[in-house]
Formats: C-alpha cells, structure tokens, sequence
C-alpha cells in the first residue's frame, strides 16, 4: 500500500460558479448561438460537383461599418443567430424552394431560388451555408458572390445591414485568414475531413469559434491540437494567446500542445510590447492551472521590465495566477517593493479588485498587516457587500484574509466581527467532491467505534474552507472521543482528513494548487495533523476493507512523522 504523500491536495471549498474555471477569474461574456445543426442534404448535395460560375453581373460593392463585407457580416451573423432546420416545411412552395436549394450546380441555380415570391429567413440560410460550404472548399471566391445583388437581398433578408459590431467577432483585424469563413465548417459534416484542409491559421479560427460558442466537441478539439502541434508553421504571440485562451475556456488539456505552445512563447513574450497579450496569457495559465515556471518567470520580468506600462489590473491578474499556482517567481521581492506594496484600493477599478490582490497576497504569504487592515474594516465591508446579493467568492476570500489576519502577530486591526453572518455561510461541494469525501466517511465509520462519539463529518470553519472528516487518536492511534484533550503524558492528535480531487493539483507538474497550501498551513496553526487524500490514490469502487486500511495506514505514517518532544 502506497503512503500517501503530503504533496496532494485537499478540499478546496471555492463555490464552483463556472465548473473546472477559477473563481478569481471574470470570464468574458460570450453570444450564445443556436445549437440546431444545418440542414445536412443541402450541404452535402451542394458538393458534389464542381461549381461553375457564369452570367456573373458585376455590382458596386457594398461594405457595412469598419470595412466588412456583407458576406463576411452573413457569415458571422449567421453563425450566431441563424441554422438551417431539418424539420421539413408541408408547403409546397417551400418543398419546392428547398428541392432546387439541394440540387443547384451552380451559384446562378442557387441564387435564382433568392427571387421566388416564397422565399424566406429559413431559405436565405441554407443559401448562405451551401455557398459558405463552397467558399471553404475553395469551389467559389467569395468575391464571385458579394457583390452579386440576388445575395444583397438574401443579406437584406437576414436583416444583416442593421447589425452592429458583433460579439464573436473574434478575427484578428492583422490576419486576413482571420476573416475567412472557416468557422462554418463546424456546422457541415464531415468536419474531420474538412478540418484536414485547412492551414494552421484556419485551424486556430475553428478552434477560437468553438471557445466563444463554448462548444467543447472533444474529438474536434483532439485533432485541431495535433494538428497544431505537428504544424511548423511559425504561429506570432497572438495566435498563441489565443490557443491558450480558447483550452482555458473550453476546458481542454492537451500536454503536447501546451508544451509547444510555451515553448513558442519564450522567444516570442520577451520581444512584445503588448500589455493586453501579457494579460491573455497569465489568464489562461491560471484557469488551466498550468504550471510552467520558466514562462511564468519570463512573463513577470517582462511586468518588471515594463512596469511603466502595466495598469493596476494586469497586476491583479498576475497575482490571481501566481496565487492560484502557488508560485512565487524568483524576483518576485523586487517587483513586490517597486510594483505590489505601493498599491491601494483607489488605484483600482472596484473594491472587488482590491480585494482580489489582498487574497492573492495572502495566500502567496507576502500580505502585510496594512493589506489585512483594508479590507477587514467596517467600511470596506459595507462597500463590497453594497447589493442584497452576497457573492459567495467574496466572502470565501475575506474568510481567508481574516484567518491569515488571526495568525499575524503584528497585527492589531479589526477582523470580521464575530455575530457576523459571514462566518456561518455555508460552503458547497462539486459531486467529485462529495463522492470522495463520501468512500472516507464510510471507512472511518467501520474503524471507529461509534460515529456520533469519535467522528465530525463535512466540518465547517470559519476560515473558509470545509473538513471532510475529523477525528482524536493517541500516540498508538487509538480512536478518543472528540473532546479528549492531552493531559501530562496522554498526548492527543487531533486530525483532519480532507480529500482532494483532480482540479486542486496543478498540470504539468503535479503540486497543490496555491489556496490548498494555504488551507494546510491555516489547519496546522489551528492545531490538526492533516492528512491529505488525493483523489490518485481513493478509487471509490474499492471494497471498504480496502479503503480501511489505507486510512489507517496512513494515519500512523502521520503520526510517525511528528517530531518528538
């Protein structure tokens, strides 16, 4: 039986708003877009000879606001807001309409379909997404249709010339691949094959279209990274932050992408003067939870080399991420001095952000009695609790402040006041969570004599954090009642058991994240022996007898590794 090692990670009690994303992190908003999938025989008939163009009628083009074409305007609108539908229309006239859709060879059959009296919304869509299927093909130039009037009108339709800047316009303004409508490929099929076409710069469009759509196609997302990864294209530092970016949102790891990836990025980040890319990446790493140490000591000297550039929140987000990796860069005092300690909350945008850095501080132990001091005043308090809505994060990280602030010697400011409701919020658990904690309480209840004498379950603190399970034993790990206390030579151990499950490790190199060190550090100050069960070495399906005997084995190896006295 393998000894558990301390190196793992226990429960991590931040309220999982978004699942397998950070708490600290403020996701951007994104459109949602229909999930209805096209009209599958209007795209695959279209295809299946080759497309002439012929009677072409040059027309003046026509351009929407910041130089976009009204067919790149349809495609994206389109990709947000219109799908063809399979539900088949009993009229005749549209029976009729989607027969010619299906079968037309050319572009001159597919537009004409644009002048019958009957033609709809739902029609002008399954216009746009043959003709989209056919620019990706590369059967048809898109400056063969744009300027054609017959696809002005289907533009008109679909009410495009009335668009604003949309929110998913997520092309890069330098890279006219970028503007391409290749994301369309996601609603054809076989998305595969298509996918096997495309450069590395197009792969990277459908790999940011699936990020702002949210929607995580695993296999998909396999072959875009090999891909990627095989590529030796050479890729610039925002296409590189956009990779980073669209795994993060999308949840996605995939080791031998990100390895090229952060490899790319030590040549590129040293050369950028791009504050907002430096954001990009730091974001990304925090939410991936990927600890590479040697980007992330290049990304903060590139903030010290640069500080007369950076702004109060980009130092946040650095923060955030060095907190939530539990990293603490080698020149990390010198930037602190001249960068961090002159920062006050007026400097920032909201409290909340205040707030944000005063965590992050305490949880990488460089906090200072003054950082306690200003959010743990009255003011402060009422200031970031100003709605009837108590953001549970928020209150998670003042419960932290306020522990770390009980431990502080040189402090003498106020803390949370004890009738505060604060203090009781409840603290929830994701079902990994509860499954794991759930196989250690039915093993401690067998090796126990009676659960309701010798045994606390689901503990909570008002430090922020929950116990999975608490327990006495003596100096020969005899179970005691919980309210034993050590008298002359009868020493008693008072341990907590926690479970940590795969979201409280770091990737790329297996350590806890930076708020579970923290949680150990606050338990030992308490006074527990903690006794940290990874989710790598609970299966959950093992028989009880099993799961008994490793908590007892590791119990005495805990108690063998406390120093005499």
């Amino acid at each position: 039986m393998a000894m558990l090692q301390l190196g793992g990670a226990f429960s991590h009690t931040t309220v999982r708003i978004c699942p397998r994303i950070s708490l600290w992190v403020t996701a951007q908003h994104f459109a949602n877009v229909s999930s209805v999938a096209p009209n599958p025989d209007a795209v695959e008939n279209a295809v299946k000879e080759p497309i002439k163009v012929f009677n072409k009628v040059k027309y003046p083009s026509k351009k929407l606001p910041g130089d976009e074409t009204l067919v790149t305007a349809a495609f994206k609108y389109l990709n947000n807001h219109y799908m063809p539908t399979n539900r088949k229309n009993n009229t005749r006239e549209q029976s009729f309409l989607d027969s010619n859709i299906r079968s037309a060879k050319t572009v001159d059959q597919l537009l004409d379909t644009v002048n019958h009296p009957e033609f709809r919304e739902k029609n002008a869509s399954n216009v746009v997404h043959v003709l989209c299927n056919w620019i990706t093909t590369g059967a048809v130039a898109m400056i063969d249709i744009q300027s054609d009037e017959r696809y002005l009108k289907v533009c008109r339709i679909l009410g495009i010339e009335k668009q604003s800047a949309n929110p998913l316009d997520i092309m890069s303004s330098n890279n006219e691949n970028y503007k391409l409508p290749y994301t369309q490929i996601l609603q054809t099929e076989n998305v595969n094959k298509q996918i096997e076409n495309l450069n590395t710069s197009q792969i990277i469009s459908v790999l940011i279209a699936l990020a702002n759509r949210h929607k995580r196609v695993t296999p998909t997302l396999k072959l875009l990274a090999q891909k990627i990864s095989l590529s030796d294209d050479i890729l610039n530092i925002k296409q590189l932050s956009d990779i980073l970016y669209s795994m993060a949102i999308l949840n996605f790891y995939d080791e031998m992408l990100l390895k090229k990836v952060c490899i790319e990025l030590s040549k590129l980040v040293p050369k950028t003067d791009s504050a907002a890319v430096i954001r990009s990446l730091l974001k990304s790493l925090g939410i991936l939870r990927y600890r590479n140490e040697a980007l992330l000591d290049l990304l903060f000297s590139w903030v010290a080399e640069n500080e007369n550039i950076i702004r109060s929140n980009e130092i946040c987000g650095l923060l955030m991420t060095l907190a939530q990796l539990g990293y603490t860069p080698n020149n990390f005092n010198k930037v602190f001095e001249s960068i961090v300690l002159p920062l006050k909350e007026s400097d920032m945008c909201q409290s909340s952000e205040w707030l944000d850095i005063v965590w992050a501080l305490t949880i990488l132990d460089k906090a200072t009695s003054q950082h306690y001091e200003s959010v743990l005043n009255d003011s402060f308090l009422n200031r970031i609790f100003d709605t009837t809505d108590t953001v549970i994060a928020r209150v998670i990280k003042l419960l932290n402040v306020n522990a770390a602030a009980r431990f502080c010697e040189d402090y003498q400011g106020p803390f949370i006041p004890e009738n505060s409701s604060l203090l009781n919020t409840p603290l929830t658990r994701p079902k990994d969570k509860i499954e794991l904690s759930n196989s250690i309480i039915s093993a401690l209840k067998i090796l126990l004599p009676s659960d309701s004498v010798y045994l606390n379950t689901n503990v909570i603190t008002d430090m922020g954090l929950l116990i999975d399970a608490e327990i006495c034993v003596d100096s020969n790990c005899t179970p005691l009642p919980l309210d034993s206390k050590s008298e002359g030579d009868k020493k008693v151990f008072r341990i907590a058991l926690v479970t940590c499950s795969y979201q409280e490790f770091c990737r790329n190199k297996k350590e806890i994240i930076g708020p579970i060190k923290f949680y150990n550090k606050l338990l030992t100050l308490k006074g527990y022996k903690v006794l940290l069960l990874p989710y790598s070495d609970i299966n959950i399906k093992d028989k009880l007898v099993v799961r008994v005997k490793y908590i007892k084995d590791n119990i005495t190896q805990l108690l063998q590794d406390v120093p005499m006295q």
